[in-house]
């Protein structure tokens, strides 16, 4: 990980971090979180239904974390399916399948 700084009122310039946080803000708005406990929690398990989870359009349907690793679509395809899970995330506000393969 690597700090990165940006000119002021310029988020374009780190494009990752302002699309992180326009999908997380609007979730976090509809949940009644309790304690610090309760949001950590919550942060918890949307880094990893956002990393691993959710394929991304502007990846080519990979998720971040296959994306990162250098995967490409076509490494994808073709690699048998070993397991599907069902995954919710942020109290049902969040759905989808982790696909093992």
């Amino acid at each position: 990980m690597q700090h990165q700084t940006i000119q002021k009122h310029a988020p374009w310039q780190n494009g990752r971090i302002e699309r992180l946080f326009g999908t997380l803000k609007p979730l976090l708005r509809q949940l009644v979180i309790p304690s610090g406990g309760a949001l950590q929690n919550a942060l918890d398990e949307f880094r990893v239904f956002y990393n691993h989870v959710r394929p991304h359009q502007n990846l080519h349907r990979l998720k971040p974390i296959e994306h990162f690793a250098g995967l490409r679509p076509k490494d994808i395809r073709p690699m048998p399916i070993k397991e599907v899970t069902p995954v919710q995330a942020l109290a049902g506000l969040r759905r989808g399948y982790w696909i093992r393969k």
